[in-house]
């Protein structure tokens, strides 16, 4: 197990969310939905570019069973999106095949009390995600994610660029919105990328752990 605490600077992010917006013709709500591949309530970009549709966010079949292979130019959700970069499901060909070795069991649990849009906030606030992550393998899947699909974009055919949420840019870096060409949203490029996640501890774990398998094979606790 992958487990990860990773503090969100959110005032950088709205900060620079909204200067972003300002140069964007769809607005700041469907910039940030751009950003991360998701509205608010979690309807896949993908599924609906336009708006947060509650019927797909609440239907599991649709919410989280959706491919990108039909929109390998990003018109739809853009190629560097985080959920993209870090799943990109169908968008390397092979029908998956490739991204099937590379998949991981994640949760988060968030930390830190909820701001709401119109509250100041700030970037020293203790707020964040506890991340954890279940891997049967934990260099070729976390370790591989985090080093070749969010600290570099080459896999994606975006070069250097990093995953604009979790990426380490400093200040550098860009993320790119396609845009649609039969829209009026012609493509956006989002240059000097702040920090918007810091990492602030984490470990890596066996489960079960030695003493639990050994309780197992005494037949101290019931493995199911």
């Amino acid at each position: 197990m992958v487990y990860r605490k990773l503090h969100q600077n959110l005032a950088t992010f709205r900060a620079y969310l909204e200067e972003q917006a300002a140069r964007y013709g769809g607005g700041k709500e469907k910039l940030a939905a751009k950003f991360i591949g998701r509205w608010r309530d979690g309807t896949p970009v993908e599924l609906s570019p336009d708006r947060a549709d509650s019927s797909i966010a609440q239907d599991p079949a649709q919410s989280t069973n959706f491919k990108f292979g039909a929109d390998l130019e990003g018109t739809r959700c853009p190629i560097g999106a985080h959920i993209r970069r870090v799943h990109p499901r169908d968008a390397f060909g092979f029908n998956g095949k490739l991204i099937d070795r590379r998949r991981i069991t994640r949760r988060g649990l968030p930390y830190g009390r909820f701001a709401a849009e119109s509250e100041t906030v700030s970037d020293s606030d203790d707020r964040g995600v506890i991340f954890m992550a279940l891997n049967a393998d934990i260099s070729r899947q976390f370790e591989f994610v985090q080093q070749q699909w969010i600290e570099y974009g080459n896999d994606a055919h975006l070069g250097n660029d990093k995953d604009i949420l979790m990426g380490n840019h400093g200040g550098h870096g860009k993320f790119v919105v396609q845009g649609d060409p039969t829209a009026t949203n012609p493509p956006l490029i989002c240059s000097r990328l702040p920090n918007f996640v810091e990492l602030r501890g984490g470990d890596y774990f066996f489960l079960p752990s030695i003493t639990a398998l050994g309780m197992i094979a005494l037949g101290l606790v019931d493995p199911r």
